[in-house]
């Protein structure tokens, strides 16, 4: 039993070392995506990036990655798009099928999202139950869109997810 502990005690200190390269950081002037909608007549509308946001690991035995949205509501607030889109400033380093549109749920006065989660029985995954499936449809080589149409009221978030790793830059908006 004293095994596993010190086991278990060791397999937490390591995610806490890798939790500061969760997220990335980023140069304020550059920008590795925009997130963007069209009104009627298709003028651009771009979305304010959320900076006002925190990582946290929580959990024992199943650890959990989240990142928390301050406010309990986001800045933008879509009604009547039926789509979102997305365009990859970065080309070389981003790629559109790591894209995540995620549901952000209440709590405490916050909005937050598990990016992914950890178990020393059945092992780590990293997507989670926030994580919605959804369509990448190309519209050239850097803009890409996703149907939100069929979005219930809520809060959502687009982010950029690699295994593990989330980029530091998030678009939320409410439906």
């Amino acid at each position: 039993m004293y095994r596993y502990l010190r086991f278990y005690v060791a397999f937490v200190s390591l995610l806490f070392c890798f939790q500061a390269a969760i997220s990335q950081e980023r140069d304020e002037d550059k920008h590795g995506f925009h997130v963007f909608v069209k009104d009627s007549n298709g003028t651009r509308i771009d979305l304010p990036e959320n900076e006002h946001h925190s990582t946290k690991l929580t959990g024992f035995f199943t650890q959990r990655a989240k990142i928390v949205f301050w406010g309990k509501e986001a800045k933008t607030k879509l009604t009547g798009k039926e789509d979102l889109y997305f365009e990859i400033v970065d080309t070389a380093m981003l790629q559109p099928q790591f894209f995540r549109l995620m549901h952000l749920r209440e709590k405490k006065g916050n909005r937050e999202m598990t990016c992914w989660t950890s178990s020393m029985v059945i092992g780590s995954k990293d997507s989670s139950k926030d994580f919605i499936p959804t369509l990448i449809y190309p519209i050239d080589d850097r803009i890409y869109r996703i149907s939100i149409k069929d979005l219930k009221p809520g809060h959502y978030v687009l982010t950029y997810q690699v295994g593990y790793e989330v980029l530091a830059e998030h678009y939320d908006f409410d439906m």
